[in-house]
């Protein structure tokens, strides 16, 4: 985790890469990161609309999923190869703050 946050906090200041939320990040969290390393980095400039932008448009899980799944996509194009993650696996997260 130590990884993460040394390679990721730089960029932004909130939210907080803690170990505890890096450890079972809650979907917001999630979305949080994304959306700061966006806006950061320019990283997946366009991929999300602007309703998608605001973590409090999604409200279901299928949503959520939609979500990090345009993400997951655009690392694995960008990475060549495909990363070992499936949203629809992580429920245990996805379903939080619902």
């Amino acid at each position: 985790m130590q990884d993460v946050q040394d390679a990721l906090q730089h960029l932004f200041k909130k939210p907080k890469l803690s170990q505890k939320l890096l450890s079972k990040p809650p979907f917001r969290f999630l979305h949080d990161v994304v959306m700061a390393v966006c806006s950061a980095t320019g990283f997946g400039d366009g991929l999300y609309s602007e309703e998608e932008q605001s973590s409090v448009s999604f409200t279901d899980k299928t949503g959520k999923i939609a979500f990090l799944d345009k993400i997951i996509g655009l690392v694995n194009v960008c990475n060549g190869s495909s990363i070992e993650i499936r949203a629809a696996k992580a429920s245990f997260w996805v379903d939080e703050e619902m």
